[in-house]
Formats: C-alpha cells, structure tokens, sequence
C-alpha cells in the first residue's frame, strides 16, 4: 500500500499529521489547565464553544475561499498564522489573562475553518477519486490514531511536568513543521475553477458572485441522494459527540478521581481504537454499502459510551472509550470518504466547510446544552441522555441513507484533473 501512494500524498499527510500531533496536546492540556484553575463545568463548557464557534460563524465563507484560491498556498499560510496565534498563549498563563486564552483559541480555530477544508479538498487532487482516495484515507485515519494515542499521553506529561507553557511551544513548533511540508508539496497543475474568473470585478458583483456560488454549493447538497442524508445523520450524531466532549474532564475529575494524567490516557485509548479503525473500517467500507455500515457504528458507539459514563472504575472506563474509537474512527473514515467522492472539485471547499459548520454549530448546541444541564443533575446522568441522541442518528441512517451506495460507487466527475 505504501508504494502505490505517491510522493506528494506522504508530504500532505506528514503535514497533517505533524499539526494534529501538536494540537493534541493542548486538546489535554487546555481544558485541564482552565478546570484546574476554575473548578468549573461551566467554564470548561465555554472553551468548547470557543473552540467550535468559528466553525459556525466562518466555515461557509471559508468553503467559498477554498473554492477560489490556491490551496496550497492557503495551507502554508494557515499553519504559519496558527504557529503565531499558539505561541502568543504564553501570555496568558493565569487565571487573570484566562480571556486571552479564550480569544487566542478562537482565532486559531477561525483560522483552521480556512486550512482544513484546503487540506481536505487537496487529498481528491493527489489521489485522484479511486480506490488510492480510500487508501489514503485509511492511512489518515491510521496516523490520526497514532496521534492521538501517543498525543493525549504527552500532552499530560508535558502539562504535568512542566506546566501549560511548554505545551504551547510543542504545539507552535509543530505547526511551523506542518507549514514547511507543504512548502514542498507540488503545486497544483491547474486553479481552482472558480479562481480563473474575473478579478477586476466591482465590489457589488464580486458579492454577487460570491452569494451565487454559496447558493449553488447549497443546493447541491439539497438534492444530492448521498450528501444529504449523510450531512443529517452527522448532525444528529455530533449534538451527542459535543456534549460528551465537554464531559469527559469534569466526568474524570469527578467521577473517577483523576486528573491531567488519567485524562490523557483517556484520549490515548481513544487513539489505540482509531488505530484499529483505519484497517476496519477500509474494509468495511469497501464490503458493505454506507447504511449498515452507518446503523452499525453509531449503535456500537452508543453502547461504548454508555459503558464508559456509567463506570466507577478508570480501567473499565478508558477500555469503552478505546473501544469507541473503533466504530468512532469508522464512522470518520465514511464520511470523509463520501464527502470527497461525492463532491465534484470546484464544490469541494464549500461541501468541506458545510459539514465543518454543521459539526461546529452541533458541538456548540451540545456542548452549551450539556454544561448547563450537568450542573442541575449531573455529570454522568447528562451523559446518559446525551446518548439517547445516538439512537436516534442510528434511525435516520437507515431510513434516509440509500441502499446500496458503497464506499467504492462511482463518484460525481470531478470538473478539474488530479495533480500529477
């Protein structure tokens, strides 16, 4: 498998996975350090948001930029800002500069809105839409677990031996090394579609345009007999995936009597079950049509969870949300696939940054909703009606997905060629 995929995908997923390895560190080390200060669910529920509202409030303008601007170039620029933004996190290291954080993080994830879709919508480019796509895919996939089992752990150690500063600068560093790989990426042998238009336009036709083609990517996704539905059942899923994030380190603390330590083995659990995703779920993928597949990892998350919010026990409780990881990792690998596959080239910002609005709007609606909900009844009984939710994503995947479609079946022609 190694030697089929070229040069050019090992520098984009090298990229991708020396950025992720970075912000995982602080995925540990940010809410533990702000819980630590505050003691408060709340607190923790309001970094979320942070987290997730560029998502909302920026993703579709950012399909709209992908769409139209070199997408390399957009990446580079975007690790290198988030560099910037992490490293300026140093100054904010107390309880009294904590609304530093809170705006620093929001401007780095703001960023992100603009360089994930671009490093998404490059990957259908490098691969082409045939079975290199799943296969580069599932080696993302596989790194992401790698990450984030390795990721979790140290970012605890590192929180833990010597404090929130030295997270921060892995994490800066990381994203500097991310830029610098794309830098050698091959560029592109063609614009973007919408790039070649003109650029003289005036500002009022320019707005025009731009309300045009955010328009056309909406109904593409209305009619389309595979992203629709998929989109939906992804929405309904993240309200459940939003809550229980913002659970999980008060849950830990509380519950289970741990701190930054035992919360990055939960997330290094995580990341062994995303390892065993990439394997699985190729296969799965490529056996089976998207409905079951869909129905199945979203009941077995359901139960994973269920098993781990109701355990006294920390052992009991990282083995759940490790084994969570495999549907969870499944369930990722399907839908980026489809998106990819689905979405014709010069659609693929907008159609990336949609499903990034509709996971941030989720994580936010779940996350504002669980914070204020554990407060009244608590951590664990908030859980449990968060998974509920789940149950009802497993219904609308089997009556709103088709029968039929598989991870394999033909995709929409993509209007540009690949990258050599």
């Amino acid at each position: 498998m190694i030697k089929r995929l070229p040069r050019q995908f090992w520098l984009l997923a090298g990229s991708a996975t020396v950025a992720n390895l970075g912000a995982w560190l602080l995925v540990v080390a940010i809410p533990v350090h702000i819980y630590a200060i505050t003691g408060s669910v709340t607190a923790a529920s309001i970094m979320v948001i942070v987290e997730t509202a560029p998502g909302v409030i920026l993703a579709p303008l950012a399909g709209l930029v992908v769409d139209r601007v070199d997408r390399r170039r957009l990446l580079v620029v975007g690790h290198l800002l988030r560099a910037a933004v992490v490293a300026a996190m140093l100054a904010s290291n107390d309880d009294e500069h904590l609304w530093m954080l809170f705006l620093l993080v929001f401007i780095e994830n703001a960023v992100t809105q603009f360089a994930q879709p671009a490093q998404r919508s490059l990957l259908p480019a490098v691969l082409g839409r045939g079975s290199e796509l799943e296969t580069g895919n599932a080696w993302m996939t596989a790194a992401s677990g790698v990450v984030r089992l390795v990721g979790a752990p140290i970012g605890g150690a590192v929180y833990g031996l010597w404090g929130f500063s030295a997270a921060v600068m892995l994490d800066a560093v990381a994203y500097v090394i991310a830029g610098l790989l794309i830098t050698a990426l091959k560029p592109a042998g063609h614009q973007n579609p919408s790039s070649s238009r003109t650029e003289n336009a005036g500002l009022r036709a320019e707005v025009k345009r731009a309300g045009n083609d955010l328009a056309a990517g909406i109904r593409l996704l209305n009619r389309h007999p595979t992203l629709r539905p998929l989109l939906i059942v992804s929405a309904t899923f993240l309200l459940t995936n939003g809550a229980l994030t913002v659970l999980v380190v008060p849950y830990v603390s509380d519950e289970l009597h741990g701190g930054g330590p035992q919360v990055g083995l939960m997330f290094s659990a995580l990341g062994a079950g995303y390892l065993l995703s990439a394997p699985i779920g190729s296969l799965l993928i490529r056996r089976l049509s998207t409905r079951p597949v869909m129905a199945v990892v979203l009941g077995a998350l359901a139960v994973c969870f269920s098993g781990m919010f109701n355990s006294h026990s920390l052992p009991v409780a990282v083995l759940a949300l490790g084994l969570a990881g495999i549907p969870g990792g499944t369930l990722l690998l399907l839908i980026q696939v489809q998106v990819q596959r689905h979405s014709p080239d010069d659609f693929l910002g907008r159609v990336n940054s949609a499903f990034m609005t509709v996971e941030s709007t989720a994580t936010v609606v779940g996350s504002v909703v669980a914070g204020a909900l554990a407060g009244y009844i608590g951590v664990r009984a908030t859980a449990n009606l968060s998974i509920l939710l789940i149950f009802v994503s497993v219904v609308l995947a089997l009556t709103g997905l088709r029968e039929g479609v598989r991870g394999n079946a033909k995709p929409l022609p993509a209007s540009s060629p690949s990258v050599g």
